[in-house]
């Protein structure tokens, strides 16, 4: 089993950790919640994809939380200032969030040089 999938292996679904189901936005209401929980929620509601790097504590206790329905952006957005809170960072790229540690986050979107190589005479 990868590292994502020990993630979303929780077994719950989106619509048992949303509060009332509304379609309306995400509710974000988690207090001293396992970061694994509230990305499962992210996962299933918003229809997320994630890669957890495997040095992160998916255990770890976070707060997520607003008064009001937010969209799959502020729920990303809100997300990640938790992350830096604790410790950790969220990188959004090409649809996908990866969750790293902060110290690691430099060397993750480091970008290799291209050369270009001709044979022409």
């Amino acid at each position: 089993m990868t590292r994502v999938e020990r993630v979303l292996a929780d077994g719950r679904t989106g619509r048992e950790l949303s509060n009332g189901g509304q379609n309306s936005g995400l509710q974000l209401k988690f207090q001293n919640a396992s970061l694994q929980t509230i990305l499962n929620y992210l996962h299933e509601t918003a229809e997320l994809p994630i890669k957890v790097e495997s040095n992160v504590e998916i255990e770890r206790r976070i707060d997520l939380w607003d008064d009001k329905p937010v969209n799959k952006e502020q729920a990303i957005r809100l997300l990640i200032q938790a992350l830096n809170a604790n410790g950790y960072t969220g990188i959004h790229r090409r649809g996908t969030l990866a969750i790293l540690r902060r110290q690691d986050a430099k060397k993750h979107c480091i970008p290799l040089p291209t050369f270009v190589y001709s044979t022409a005479t």
